[in-house]
């Protein structure tokens, strides 16, 4: 790879595609995309672009003429895909349409983020790339024709199904960081002991982005944590690494709980076919929480009075 080469992160402003910028930004001539969340640190490398408007996207694409695309752009709230079917066909699904024609004109290596919320699986049971995709709500139908567009665009292109964790550079949480705060807090998080994932921390993922770029590898690829663990599970072990009481942590139930989409009791994925070709990848859920502890601490993770609590405890 050459560093003149153009490499661009849809939705970099997000959970994901911040840290896939960052992590190229010595490598490639990065650029990325944001609709209504530019950041700081990172807003001299981020262009507004709104991927509903196949015009806009096609010029700035025309413009930047990357020979990588990595998109992380989605709307991925699950019971507001429910509400408004319409804005979440947009973004998941017509907004690939120039980003795939500009791809087959310029022989670019497309790189699709998709989900793990394709399975409902039997207790026990990992969702290989093989098995066939039985979406329970409207996003993830969106996300699986999302991916059939792209396998039958003629392009260089690749696919990862994953679950991600990290934390935001927007004024927002994820599940981890939701649950961090609680337990410095000593606020009551419930966490269900029904939903199984295999969750894999964002900096890991996008090291995995670069061995798939730089190998020209394509595929169907799932990129995910080579351990599962409910949601419940995931929160003790978020505590025992970052030393402090569980005693905030609540077991609830998928079905007690409000949420209106239907969603997997089992989304866990076998990632074997992955780190089967890149071994130096793989780690243990410890390993992930444990970068992720050190990251968050470093870069001054957004909710200062819980950080501040932290950096207290580890400088005792």
């Amino acid at each position: 790879m050459n560093p003149s080469d153009k490499l661009l992160v849809t939705g970099a402003s997000g959970l994901l595609g911040w840290k896939a910028l960052s992590y190229f930004l010595t490598e490639f001539d990065v650029r990325g995309t944001y609709l209504n969340h530019e950041i700081g640190g990172i807003s001299s490398l981020l262009d507004r672009c709104d991927i509903r408007d196949h015009n806009e996207v096609s010029q700035y694409l025309k413009k930047t003429q990357p020979l990588i695309i990595i998109h992380c752009a989605a709307r991925t709230e699950i019971d507001a895909a429910e509400k408004d079917r319409e804005a979440c066909y947009k973004i998941n699904v017509e907004a690939l349409k120039p980003f795939l024609d500009f791809s087959a004109k310029n022989s670019t290596h497309f790189v699709h983020v998709s989900t793990d919320a394709f399975f409902s699986l039997r207790e026990g049971m990992q969702a290989t790339e093989d098995m066939e995709p039985t979406p329970l709500n409207y996003y993830s139908e969106t996300k699986l024709e999302a991916e059939k567009l792209v396998q039958n665009a003629d392009i260089r292109s690749t696919i990862i199904r994953t679950n991600i964790f990290g934390w935001n550079l927007q004024d927002k949480t994820c599940l981890s960081e939701w649950i961090v705060d609680g337990l410095v807090r000593g606020e009551a998080r419930n966490l269900f002991e029904d939903v199984l994932f295999s969750p894999i921390l964002t900096s890991r993922l996008v090291r995995a982005f670069g061995e798939i770029i730089r190998s020209k590898t394509y595929g169907l690829y799932n990129i995910a944590g080579t351990e599962s663990a409910s949601k419940f599970e995931f929160g003790l072990k978020l505590a025992e690494v970052f030393g402090l009481s569980s005693e905030s942590i609540y077991k609830s139930m998928l079905k007690d709980s409000p949420l209106k989409a239907k969603r997997s009791h089992n989304m866990a994925l076998d990632s074997s076919k992955f780190y089967s070709q890149f071994p130096a990848l793989s780690a243990t859920l410890t390993d992930d929480l444990i970068e992720y502890r050190n990251e968050m601490i470093y870069f001054e993770w957004p909710a200062k009075e819980s950080l501040a609590s932290l950096q207290t405890f580890y400088s005792r």
